[in-house]
């Protein structure tokens, strides 16, 4: 397995608002894994609360990675991102993610 993510790899979006807890951990775990990432307040972005709202979740924090996205603190999720992030290539994009 690859020690890096692919430079050409999805930008990982974390949508998040200040005293959120779970937007705070699903951060420390994005970090812990070295998954770089962009975090968007939709609190303050008009623009992120609408991209938030446009997937369907009415609940933060929301990671969007390509295709995948999902909504809450999900280390599970999380570890099947930086997989698909470690293995991208431009042949095989990253999947949708259940919801949950």
């Amino acid at each position: 397995m690859p020690d890096q993510i692919h430079p050409d790899a999805p930008n990982v979006v974390l949508y998040s608002k200040p005293g959120c807890g779970q937007c705070v951990a699903t951060s420390k775990a994005l970090v812990a894994r070295g998954i770089p990432f962009v975090k968007r307040d939709v609190s303050s972005d008009a623009n992120a609360a609408e991209r938030v709202r446009n997937l369907g979740y009415q609940s933060l924090p929301v990671i969007v990675a390509g295709d995948m996205h999902w909504s809450g603190f999900q280390l599970d999720k999380i570890d099947q991102l930086k997989d698909a992030l470690l293995n991208w290539t431009p042949s095989a994009p990253v999947e949708e993610a259940d919801r949950g």
